[in-house]
């Protein structure tokens, strides 16, 4: 087996984009690991959501499974903290603000939760796709200042697809901090340490697995993710992917829809073994 560490993104990915993971695909995962290959899942979502999905694809009971928030959080399966990276409550009272200031609805997470002001559409539904629970704080600044021991692992605002390049140019403008930022969707827009991000999430668990960078895989289609493909020994663009992620990827396979992340193993892991 040439590649033994793959690391692939969620949503737009590995998820199709009816919210399902084909049958075939899980299997092909399975199949992987059972050949001794590690599979690991880094994703922008809160790592406890992902664990009916995990015991899906046959990866539950893997030393490391998922690495959330962005790779800002790497836990084992038991749970036990293995990498942490957090943004600072100054940073993250400036990134609301920005939201505040635009009119534009935020959050932010903690390793448990997703606090909110009130519910409303837009996170009712966000909670309803990526099984994420809901806290609902009143004023998110206000809550912050009440509770410095809050540990935030991202922000995130949401925005106007129309509007997402000029808000994505504003972020550029202004100081946030020791803070990344990226278009996780056409609407999200999310904010991270610069200490975490998917590119350290690879390198992190590579290490904590022994193995060598040049025999892993990243699999995208975001933005997030290219930190993650230009890190990996083969950086993989889903067909669905942005141009960005595409230009910086070593190969471009199908879309999400067809199975990309089957076609990947098959192609370059000994699928068909």
């Amino acid at each position: 087996m040439k590649y033994d560490l793959i690391l692939s993104d969620f949503d737009g990915t590995l998820l199709k984009t009816d919210l399902t993971v084909d049958e075939s695909t899980a299997d092909a995962i399975r199949g992987y690991v059972e050949r001794g290959g590690k599979f690991v899942v880094c994703t922008g979502r809160m790592a406890r959501s992902m664990d009916g999905w995990l015991k899906y694809l046959g990866i539950d009971g893997e030393r490391i499974a998922v690495a959330g928030f962005q790779g800002s959080l790497i836990t084992d399966t038991k749970g036990n903290v293995l990498y942490e990276c957090t943004v600072s409550h100054e940073s993250a009272d400036k990134i609301l603000a920005f939201a505040e200031k635009r009119g534009l609805y935020a959050h932010f997470y903690d390793r448990d939760y997703v606090y909110i002001e009130k519910e409303n559409e837009i996170n009712l539904e966000y909670s309803r796709i990526t099984s994420v629970p809901l806290k609902v704080v009143g004023n998110l600044r206000e809550y912050l200042k009440a509770h410095p021991e809050l540990s935030v692992m991202k922000t995130m605002i949401v925005v106007n697809p129309k509007d997402a390049e000029m808000i994505y140019a504003e972020c550029g403008k202004a100081d946030f901090g020791e803070i990344d930022y990226y278009m996780s969707s056409d609407s999200y827009l999310e904010f991270a340490s610069k200490e975490g991000g998917k590119g350290t999430g690879l390198k992190k668990i590579a290490e904590l697995y022994g193995v060598p960078i040049a025999r892993t895989i990243a699999i995208g289609d975001s933005q997030n993710d290219i930190s993650m493909l230009k890190a990996a020994g083969l950086g993989v663009a889903v067909g669905n992917a942005r141009s960005d992620v595409k230009a910086a990827a070593d190969y471009i396979t199908v879309t999400n829809d067809e199975g990309a992340v089957r076609a990947v193993i098959e192609k370059f892991c000994g699928g068909d073994e």
